[in-house]
């Protein structure tokens, strides 16, 4: 009887973390149409440049031969502004001192600015006003302000009609994927993530 009251009371809490959206922001996106099914890991990644937050052109295909890890993230995402205040500058230090490359790329075309939550308390924070943001240059803004914002030191990405994003296939944010450096796309992980446990998925993935 013990253990069947136990059972139940897990199922329950994993049911509330599912609807409070504990492991990431669902939706936001005026685009969800997509084409083709998950991607089976690992796979090679369909090589793709975007623009970074200065209008500048990145190619993923550029840092062949060093790991990469691709952030799927959206400005308005409350947890994807506490992990952008909270955990990723001590991710960014790590990975500019062992050689790995760090890409932002904003998965959703819609707009506004977060407010994170506390260290510890990520669901406290509050998503942004979702509004559709269709011009580059209002684009670009947007990944600047966040950038500033939690002085992020690499590039973020504007991905129009979200062709790159649905490539990958993130169904909430923030999302990570892991490149080794052969550029095969080993693993992913939805949800915020601690810098730890991120720093421990690079290293596994080159081995």
């Amino acid at each position: 009887m013990a253990m069947s009251r136990w059972k139940l009371a897990v199922g329950l809490i994993l049911v509330a973390a599912s609807l409070l959206g504990i492991t990431g922001c669902a939706g936001g996106s005026t685009q969800q149409t997509r084409t083709g099914g998950l991607p089976t890991y690992p796979f090679t990644p369909v090589p793709f440049t975007l623009k970074d937050q200065d209008g500048k052109p990145v190619n993923l295909a550029s840092y062949r031969g060093h790991p990469v890890v691709l952030e799927f993230f959206a400005t308005w995402c409350r947890l994807c502004a506490y992990e952008a205040k909270w955990y990723m500058p001590t991710f960014q230090q790590w990975a500019r001192a062992n050689g790995v490359v760090l890409l932002g790329i904003n998965g959703s075309d819609l707009g506004g600015m977060a407010t994170p939550g506390s260290l510890g308390h990520s669901l406290d924070g509050v998503d942004g006003n979702k509004a559709p943001v269709h011009a580059e240059e209002a684009n670009l803004s947007l990944l600047r302000q966040f950038k500033d914002q939690y002085h992020l030191d690499y590039p973020l990405l504007y991905d129009p009609g979200l062709k790159v994003t649905k490539g990958f296939w993130p169904t909430s944010f923030p999302a990570l994927v892991i490149i080794n450096a052969n550029g095969t796309a080993v693993n992913h992980e939805e949800g915020v993530i601690s810098p730890q446990d991120l720093e421990n998925m690079v290293k596994q993935a080159q081995k």
